[in-house]
């Protein structure tokens, strides 16, 4: 059975007297309580030492009204509220009966209504309570009352009621309530806090959608871990990544900012991609200057049809690029390391779209499985499903578009122009091969070994070398 921690709100002290039967005990809601339905009574007629104890769940999406302090009728903080009706059972009347919350017992006050047959009681919720909850990660909050129906220390029972913290909806400073993520049972409130606290090899479990934009500093060691939920970015990009990142679960990572990307990867990082869905909307949805691979269950695409960018560039662009704002310059020993094992990678539709992979300046990339197409393209000279400058092996995967292949050639320490085809599936609707623009004539070189290639034509108006050898 799995095990879920609770903060005690309110304790009771627990005395051993004489017993009534549970069963005569009403327990209701009341009060300024909005949306809440009563879940099901748990451990009813369980006894705490010998007091039996009736404890009513709530389990369902609560609202509670927010409330100012009031010291004239004993609400000495300002807080969320929430309220029980108790019945006291047949032969017992809650004009001699008292409670104890912790504190001692105490007598009833009269109920607004003059209704003289159950007693009221109220419990508050204050920001630092919630906030104290979040940060520890509990999962529940629990209320606790005894009574003693005869104000005589006898005849005692206890009400506890629960809430679960995760599923309550307040009308007041809601975001000061939750963890948004979490390291094992511990909940932060940003996710950028949570990345802060991880140690070496921690996995931080998003809670809920957030709007960060969030960094893995240099020499940490993490997983992220989507869980369904989503990561928009605020400003910039979503993820910068620095240090050694895994990413795992199913959610969204999303940049609508210019020059902006799903996931940065800069020099001396590595990231592992093993699930998620990745969009950009105004420039690459991937930037890699570090290692990075992708496999298991994940999307790169975009939603934007006017941008010119391709899905993935690994590489240098030019001698320095600007990514998250820092000047990133590559050296003679720059390498940028991409290995794709499966995921789907898909472009936009229209002509502005470039690529769906782009090995640039300093690239190695190796695709072993995986399905890219850019048929949506309907651009004739920017149509290609994967541009080398470097670099490339091709073992296996499905590839469609225009032409599925460009290649080029500009110089021998960044831009070699070298790709390898060991295996996969090429549809082109105009030809499977096209010409890097901007390359230089007749170098470069593609070598095919096995693959299976479906197009009007082979080559259009390529000048490197293309040669078969399987």
């Amino acid at each position: 059975m799995k095990k879920h921690k609770l903060l005690a709100v309110l304790m009771a002290l627990v005395m051993t007297l004489s017993l009534l039967p549970t069963a005569a005990l009403a327990v209701d809601l009341k009060g300024a309580v909005e949306g809440i339905t009563p879940g099901a009574t748990i451990n009813d007629g369980a006894a705490e030492g010998e007091v039996p104890v009736k404890q009513v769940l709530y389990s369902t999406p609560t609202s509670l009204e927010w409330v100012e302090a009031d010291p004239s009728i004993g609400r000495n903080d300002a807080g969320w509220w929430v309220g029980i009706k108790v019945t006291a059972p047949t032969g017992y009347s809650p004009e001699n009966a008292k409670y104890d919350n912790g504190s001692g017992y105490q007598n009833f006050t009269a109920n607004a209504d003059g209704d003289k047959s159950y007693i009221t009681l109220w419990g508050y919720v204050t920001p630092e309570l919630l906030q104290t909850c979040a940060n520890a990660g509990y999962n529940w909050m629990s209320y606790t009352w005894k009574f003693d129906w005869d104000g005589t220390d006898g005849n005692e029972q206890i009400v506890r009621l629960f809430l679960k913290v995760n599923q309550l909806t307040l009308t007041k400073d809601s975001d000061v309530l939750y963890p948004c993520a979490k390291i094992g049972e511990v909940g932060y409130q940003s996710l950028a806090a949570a990345i802060t606290a991880a140690s070496d090899s921690d996995t931080v479990t998003l809670l809920k959608n957030v709007a960060e934009d969030i960094q893995i500093p240099a020499g940490k060691t993490m997983t992220l871990d989507l869980n369904g939920h989503n990561i928009a970015a605020a400003s910039g990009c979503a993820i910068v990544n620095k240090g050694n990142l895994t990413i795992v679960g199913n959610g969204e990572v999303t940049t609508t900012s210019s020059n902006s990307a799903a996931i940065a990867n800069f020099p001396g990082a590595t990231c592992n991609v093993n699930g998620g869905t990745y969009k950009s909307h105004n420039w690459y949805v991937v930037k890699n200057h570090g290692t990075m691979v992708i496999d298991g269950p994940v999307t790169v695409t975009t939603e934007n049809s006017v941008n010119p960018s391709s899905l993935i560039d690994n590489g240098w662009v030019h001698s320095t690029d600007n990514v998250a704002g820092e000047n990133v310059t590559a050296t003679s020993t720059s390498i940028a390391s991409l290995t794709i094992n499966g995921g789907e990678f898909r472009g936009s539709s229209g002509e502005k779209s470039c690529s769906v992979v782009k090995n640039d300046d300093y690239g190695v990339l190796v695709i072993n499985n995986g399905v890219f197409d850019s048929s949506t393209n309907t651009g004739t000279s920017n149509a290609t499903t994967i541009i080398n400058w470097n670099v490339a092996t091709i073992n296996d995967g499905i590839f469609t578009g225009s032409y599925p292949i460009s290649n080029g050639y500009c110089s021998e320490t960044s831009d070699k122009g070298l790709m390898t085809i060991n295996g996969g599936r090429f549809t082109g609707v105009s030809s499977i091969f096209g010409q890097n623009v901007g390359a230089t004539a007749d170098q470069g070189k593609i070598t095919i070994v096995s693959g299976e290639f479906t197009a009007p034509i082979i080559a259009g108006a390529t000048t490197y070398k293309i040669e078969a050898t399987g």
